[in-house]
């Protein structure tokens, strides 16, 4: 499973981050960025988020061990 990590800056210099499971493997910085310019200018996060900080791809294999 692909997650894709967006981390945002705020303007008292603080950062958030919020991940999104189930990212396409085929993500492009031009597609991060737009969805995270959009989440900047339309207020989706509080309080506010202000700059892109960075994005990362997260690739996470479970292997499940005991199962019931």
């Amino acid at each position: 499973m692909k997650t894709v990590k967006m981390t945002f800056g705020r303007a008292d210099g603080t950062k958030k981050s919020i991940s999104l499971k189930h990212a396409k493997e085929t993500l492009t910085e031009t597609e991060v960025r737009a969805a995270m310019q959009s989440v900047i200018d339309n207020g989706a996060v509080l309080p506010a988020v202000t700059a892109i900080v960075e994005a990362e791809l997260i690739d996470r294999t479970v292997a499940e061990i005991i199962t019931q």
